[in-house]
């Protein structure tokens, strides 16, 4: 139900980008990480504040580790900083990256 209301007010107000980036968190959510990547990348291109510019990198970085795509996402996980969330997704990256 809400996806669809981010999606008619996308719609709507192509401008605002807070359904943008609330469609992106939800589809995140929902484990849609290929269509959650997408929207962000949407917003991405769209954003200019630095600190939703962030979220938004944090969570594409975040898509691209449950898509199984290690390298993208240590190139963008890397340099998001020491989190203990994402210090565990570089951890099974490099993992990944090591035994593959």
């Amino acid at each position: 139900a809400a996806v669809s209301k981010y999606l008619l007010a996308i719609h709507l107000d192509p401008e605002d980008l807070a359904p943008r980036r609330a469609l992106s968190s939800a589809r995140f959510g929902l484990g849609d990480y290929s269509t959650s990547l997408a929207v962000t990348d949407e917003a991405l291109a769209l954003e200019d504040d630095e600190k939703r510019q962030e979220i938004l990198r944090l969570r594409q970085g975040k898509c691209y580790f449950y898509l199984n795509l290690y390298d993208e996402a240590g190139e963008i996980l890397e340099s998001r900083g020491q989190s203990k969330e994402v210090q565990k997704l570089l951890t099974v990256q490099k993992f990944y990256r090591e035994h593959q």
